[in-house]
């Protein structure tokens, strides 16, 4: 029994479709994937930024590297308000508000609170 010419047609385009679709969708999921990727990249680097700033400010001795120092905190605290997550934001506007030093104990639990929202631990 002949097939009629529109059944082939069907026959030939569905699978082109099928992986031009699929195509479509992949690039679709890994542009996605990798800009999460890339968010997560920059949240951690702005993380680790502060930390550092945070602990070279009490070994510095001289003014000229704590202004570097203070630059430096400041720039991934910028970093931070952009990338991190809410609770790592409360956390560092509640060190500020401390003192911005890990020399009191209220600072010190402030600067803990920090750590524990970038980790991604609950209390």
């Amino acid at each position: 029994m002949p097939v009629p010419e529109s059944g082939i047609s069907w026959v030939i385009w569905l699978p082109i479709a099928g992986v031009i679709c699929g195509s479509i969708m992949q690039f679709i999921f890994n542009l996605l994937g990798e800009h999460g990727k890339r968010r997560e990249q920059l949240r951690t680097e702005s993380y680790v930024a502060y930390l550092a700033a945070v602990s070279n400010s009490a070994l510095c001795k001289s003014e000229e590297s704590r202004q570097k120092i203070l630059a430096d905190a400041a720039y991934a605290k910028t970093r931070i308000v952009i990338y991190g997550t809410v609770d790592v934001i409360k956390a560092l506007k509640n060190f500020e508000q401390a003192g911005s030093t890990a020399s009191t104990l209220e600072g010190r639990k402030c600067l803990m609170d920090i750590v524990i929202g970038m980790r991604g631990d609950k209390k």
